[in-house]
């Protein structure tokens, strides 16, 4: 039981990719934010029409948290431990077949279209698209990075730090350096968590079909003659049933 707590829980058998009408959309997109938070997720970018949701990262679970059912195997939770480690997940609907456009490998990149500029919108829109739809999930992981210290392999009181000393601010833009400053690194995926939120969209899909195919039972008009009512017949020494006397208003004639 123990094992099986820090193994996790995670659906190594969903879908990696989801096919949806368009009449789906909608649902598919609601679905994806749900599944999203469902895990814990918080989305930060949500776009209906080029089909896109971002969310905020969420720090994996270790082995000092064994309530923690996000990691596929005892290994990752034990990495978790010794790195700290976290996921941010990117949900993408696309119609079918469609792949990026190639990068000019001469030119300046610009990074990824914002939502609602012109290069985003050139791209498609999903609300008013009639093929069919995929969608896929991405679950990156983020590796935690200390600039600066020299760890020791006999023991960690033996850890070392250094300073740059180029400038007096050497993380300022002015500097000229191109280096990441964030102190997260992207370190690869995580497949296995991927597979699990699209295995809770296509839950959510087919539990929706389901609601929509089964309709509600319709009311029996009755055939046939009239029914007439039956009245039972008083019982034997039934007693007289006593008539309680009129509350009509009485009218008082004048004596002649």
């Amino acid at each position: 039981m123990p094992a099986l707590l820090l193994g996790g829980c995670l659906a190594a058998d969903g879908p990696r990719a989801l096919s949806v009408t368009p009449g789906q959309y909608p649902q598919a997109f609601d679905a994806a934010i749900a599944a999203a938070r469902d895990h814990g997720f918080s989305p930060i970018v949500v776009d209906r029409t080029t089909g896109i949701i971002e969310t905020d990262t969420r720090h994996a679970g270790t082995l000092l948290e064994p309530w923690r059912l996000d990691n596929d195997s005892i290994d990752q939770s034990a990495a978790n431990t010794l790195v700290k480690t976290r996921r941010r997940v990117r949900v993408e609907f696309t119609p079918a077949g469609w792949t990026p456009p190639p990068l000019a490998t001469d030119g300046t990149l610009q990074g990824a279209a914002l939502p609602g500029s012109r290069t985003d919108l050139e791209r498609f829109d999903l609300q008013s698209w009639t093929g069919p739809i995929e969608a896929r999930v991405w679950v990156y992981l983020e590796k935690s990075a200390e600039p600066g210290i020299q760890l020791s392999s006999y023991s960690s009181t033996l850890a070392s730090r250094y300073q740059e000393t180029r400038g007096e601010d050497p993380t300022a833009p002015s500097d000229g350096s191109t280096r990441f400053r964030s102190a997260w690194n992207p370190s690869g995926r995580d497949e296995p968590y991927e597979r699990t939120i699209g295995l809770a969209i296509a839950e959510a899909l087919s539990q929706g079909a389901r609601a929509t195919a089964v309709p509600a039972p319709a009311t029996a008009t009755p055939t046939g003659p009239p029914a007439v009512p039956v009245t039972a017949p008083a019982p034997e020494n039934a007693p007289t049933p006593v008539t309680a006397p009129s509350t009509a208003p009485v009218t008082a004639e004048p004596l002649p």
